[in-house]
């Protein structure tokens, strides 16, 4: 009221954008072999000046995913794509009311702290003359990522082992090259290198040597068994040889006394000594069997005879057999177990040199003394002792006288005696025949006694009187 005028004027009421920051959350997590993935959207704290106003809702939305460890950027709504409604229904759209600032996040994926492990299968080959190596590559647990896996061989401390990623380079062909095969492996996502280890070996061969049997019939010599051996699972193209001597022997019996030598060797084919990779585990030696013979050895065992002999007054024999031993294929045999009846007389006649076996037989005995009988047909032959009659020839010898009136007699003529009596043989003759008057009469013998002391060994003369 103390002034005419009203007074007039004007401001300005200003609302201005408030400020608002969606932050993708970055966030550091371990590896794990699978996909990892974060989606944590962080919005500016919220005071009088900044942040969402209470109530206020968004479309925001972030993601970052990875399996390997490493960095991965996120992905974040853009800026322009950025919606702010006043309520949760998403009917008001604000978004003009505020001053958006869109900060990415990323997910770093760490090393894990589980151990990586390598495995690696070893192998045994049996030795064939060919290069082996292990069949299968190792393997690890490593869920994801490259692994690198590398073998060597193993060498001792000081040496340096040669890595390579061929693990079939790495080969052994004999015994001796048996041998530990090194693996290490190594892979982004672990913090250590991984190792172990696997034999390669080669094994010695089993190989087999034999000699056939041999059967052969007794011929009374030593004799021998089959001398060529043959090997069984020797490589193809390999040569096998070894010292042998064969099984032998004389009597009826199989033997087996052949021996094999010390002294393997084998060659490849191109004259390589591969002797140490085999290992001889069966010798057999080839047995002798000697059996009888089919046609035994015939033996004629003769008696001694004694023939063409002339009564003498002395005594005479047939003793024993004309020989003992024979020989059949170069060896000589002795025949025993027999008797023989050995006769001996002064008297004429013929007498046996009788063979008798005794009990079990003829005894047929090698220079060894060893008893092959079996092998013998035995024959005896019997001998005879002959002692003929002495020959002798008495003849009255007769005679003439003129007549005196006296008788002529023949025992006073007397006789002769043609041929000798045995040594200390004496005679006994006995004549007839007389005569007196003038004519003739027969001087006759009548009887020869011949004795030896006292004995009449007359029967031992063949007498013819005359």
């Amino acid at each position: 009221p103390n002034y005419k005028n009203t007074a007039t004027g004007s401001a300005t009421l200003t609302i201005t954008a408030r400020p608002v920051t969606f932050t993708g959350k970055s966030e550091e997590k371990e590896y794990t072999g699978s996909t990892i993935t974060i989606n944590t959207v962080e919005v500016s704290e919220t005071t009088e000046e900044a942040g969402l106003v209470s109530g206020h809702t968004h479309n925001v939305t972030f993601s970052a995913s990875g399996i390997e460890a490493g960095p991965y950027e996120g992905t974040i709504t853009a800026k322009e794509a950025v919606k702010i409604f006043s309520d949760e229904t998403g009917e008001t759209d604000v978004t003009a009311n505020y001053d958006i600032t869109v900060v990415n996040g990323k997910l770093t994926i760490k090393q894990t702290e589980t151990q990586l492990t390598v495995r690696l299968e070893g192998k045994s080959y049996v030795y064939d003359g060919a290069s082996h190596s292990l069949p299968t590559a190792a393997t690890t647990n490593a869920a994801s990522g490259t692994t690198t896996i590398e073998y060597a061989k193993a060498v001792s401390e000081g040496e340096e082992a040669v890595w390579t990623s061929e693990l079939s380079s790495l080969t052994a062909t004999n015994v001796a090259d048996s041998t530990e095969i090194w693996v290490r492996a190594s892979n982004p996502n672990y913090k250590n290198t991984a190792t172990g280890s696997a034999t390669l070996t080669i094994t010695a061969r089993e190989i087999s040597v034999s000699v056939a049997d041999k059967t052969v019939e007794f011929n009374g010599n030593e004799q021998y068994g089959n001398t060529k051996y043959t090997f069984s699972n020797v490589v193809e193209g390999h040569t096998a040889t070894i010292g042998y001597t064969a099984s032998k022997g004389t009597l009826v019996a199989t033997y087996d006394n052949g021996a094999y030598a010390d002294d393997l060797a084998i060659v490849d084919g191109d004259g390589n000594d591969v002797t140490g990779n085999y290992s001889l585990t069966t010798k057999t030696a080839g047995k002798l069997t000697i059996k009888d013979r089919t046609c035994k050895y015939e033996i004629s065992l003769v008696a001694v005879s004694n023939t063409g002999n002339t009564y003498d007054g002395t005594e005479k024999e047939a003793k024993s057999v004309v020989t003992d031993k024979f020989t059949f294929d170069n060896v000589e045999y002795t025949v025993s177990g027999f008797t023989t009846s050995d006769p001996k007389q002064a008297d004429a006649g013929t007498y046996p040199n009788t063979i008798t076996p005794a009990e079990g037989g003829f005894i047929v005995k090698n220079p060894a003394g060893d008893d092959v009988t079996a092998q013998f047909t035995v024959t005896p032959q019997n001998g005879t002792l002959e002692i003929e009659q002495r020959k002798i020839t008495v003849t009255a010898t007769g005679g003439s006288k003129q007549y005196d009136g006296s008788a002529i007699t023949a025992e006073a003529t007397g006789y002769t005696l043609t041929g000798t009596l045995a040594e200390g043989d004496k005679e006994t003759v006995v004549l007839s025949g007389e005569r007196t008057l003038v004519g003739t009469a027969t001087a006759k013998v009548e009887s020869v006694v011949v004795n030896r002391g006292e004995a009449d060994v007359t029967k031992n003369y063949e007498i013819t009187k005359v």
